[in-house]
């Protein structure tokens, strides 16, 4: 149970099973620190290790970090746990950083909305307009390549405009 989550321990309060906690914040049964926190990926403080990770986020840190608490109480080796959480990669289309040799960063993300979409295709402005070390994020269909309209479904992959869009302005 994530001990830094207030209703975590709500959650619990009924239970008879053993009970484990896992924070970023508080003292628990496993505990972990960011060291860096950056588009490109998090380095985390796990045990007396420090382990970099694909994975970007607060969210994804405890994620982690419940996985990694779960596979040692399952009697899982420690380092070849770290070892493999290290090496995973996000969800497709969720917020996927591309960037194909251009001087910014690009950024795909689902979005669900009209006004996100309605957004998302206006980005073709936003790759034109971008400088070094701007970031571009794209909040679209993210995972999904097509765009459904009135039942019917359109090839649409966000990365793939996006992909496009940043070869055409990389320079």
């Amino acid at each position: 149970m994530n001990i830094d989550d207030k209703r975590g321990m709500v959650m619990l309060q009924n239970t008879k099973a053993q009970k484990k906690t896992y924070a970023l914040k508080k003292m628990a049964d496993f505990k972990s620190k960011i060291i860096t926190n950056s588009i490109i990926g998090l380095e985390l403080e796990i045990g007396d290790k420090n382990v970099w990770f694909k994975l970007i986020g607060d969210l994804n840190a405890y994620n982690l970090l419940a996985v990694y608490g779960a596979a040692c109480l399952l009697g899982e080796d420690q380092e070849m746990v770290l070892l493999k959480l290290s090496s995973l990669t996000g969800a497709n289309g969720r917020f996927e950083l591309i960037k194909p040799g251009s001087k910014f960063t690009a950024i795909v993300d689902y979005a669900h909305t009209p006004d996100a979409l309605k957004n998302v295709l206006e980005t073709k402005t936003a790759c034109m307009l971008a400088k070094e070390k701007d970031i571009i994020l794209v909040a679209g269909k993210g995972h999904e390549n097509y765009q459904e309209i009135k039942g019917v479904k359109y090839p649409f992959d966000d990365k793939e405009v996006l992909e496009r869009m940043l070869k055409m302005f990389a320079n």
